[in-house]
Parts: C-alpha cells; structure tokens; sequence
C-alpha cells in the first residue's frame, strides 16, 4: 500500500481548509430538473426514485426513500473524505451520518431537521407494527424545511412530493461536489 507522506498530506489540507467555501443553499437546493450537466445516469437514478416511492404503501414509501437519502449521504461523504476507505461510511447510523455531512459542509445546516424527521419516521414504521403515518406526521416533514425550500417545492404537499425534493436536493449537492472534483483535477 502507497502511502502520503505527512508533508504532502499538509499541504493537501491547507489548500483544502483554503478552498472551502460554505454551502450555498440556493445552489445546494436545485432541483435535478433544473440542472443541466446532469448525466445520463443522474436522471436514470432521479427517475428510479420517482418509480419506486410512486406507490400507495406509506412503509414502502417512506423505508425507500430513506433507504435512497442514506445512500446519497454516503456517497456525499465520501466524495468529502480524504480517505474514505478509512472509515466505513455505510456502518455509521444515519442519526451520525446527518451531524457528519453538516460538520463537513457538504449540506447546510438547516438541511439537518429535515433529514431527522425523515429518521424519525422511518423509525416510526420499522419499530412499531401498527404504526401509521398521519397528515400530521407529512405535516412536521413538510414544516422541517427551511422555509425557501417549501416555496420551491413543486406541486402539492404529499409525502412522496416532499421526499422527492429532499432526495433532489441531496443528489444535486452530490453532483455538484463531482463536478467540482472534477475541474480541480483538471487543473
């Protein structure tokens, strides 16, 4: 195994600490629609989603999409370590992979209530054999938001809407950072 040495891995996380810049929510909170580098695969990916919380059942529903939402945060922070095979990203409980990407700046702060809500439903349903999601439930979802995110959610307010947008919002940030990597290579 080829390893860096301690200089190199320096300077590596001086020019890092100086590029990084904070989140931008308005850019983070696109919509996979309104990107146009998006790839093929991208938009196959968004449309999976869309196919596969499309259906009636509220448990399906809400334990795929987190299911969606936790493999993207994965992906956002690996993307972000310098190391990511140092740490097992997967076997982190989602309630420390949330905190995680926000104290790395890879989502905004104000993405994290969001990302709990949906936490706390999934366990809601995954704990509990008659639990039942209520309009009030889709409600806190809903209100968890910042509130520029819920003037920008399209169409109305039900659940599949809703984490819809929270999984385009995390696919974007993901695509964003990729591209970002990419141009930096390049140089």
């Amino acid at each position: 195994m080829v390893g860096v040495s301690e200089r190199k891995l320096r300077a590596y996380n001086r020019v890092r600490v100086r590029n990084r810049k904070k989140v931008n929510s308005s850019e983070f909170h696109r919509l996979l629609s309104r990107n146009p580098a998006l790839s093929a695969n991208d938009i196959a990916f968004g449309a999976k989603f869309l196919e596969d919380i499309a259906g009636e059942d509220t448990l399906a529903v809400i334990i795929r999409a987190h299911l969606y939402v936790e493999s993207t945060l994965n992906q956002l922070i690996e993307e972000y370590l310098f190391r990511p095979k140092a740490m097992n990203v997967v076997r982190l409980a989602f309630r420390f992979k949330v905190p995680l990407a926000v104290a790395l700046g890879v989502i905004p702060e104000d993405f994290r209530s969001p990302l709990d809500k949906l936490l706390d439903l999934r366990n809601k349903l995954a704990h509990h054999l008659d639990a039942t999601i209520s309009a009030a439930d889709v409600d806190k979802l809903l209100h968890s938001f910042a509130q520029d995110d819920r003037e920008s959610m399209t169409g109305d307010k039900q659940l599949q809407n809703i984490l819809a947008y929270m999984h385009a919002c995390l696919h974007g940030q993901l695509n964003r950072i990729r591209q970002a990597k990419a141009e930096q290579e390049k140089k």
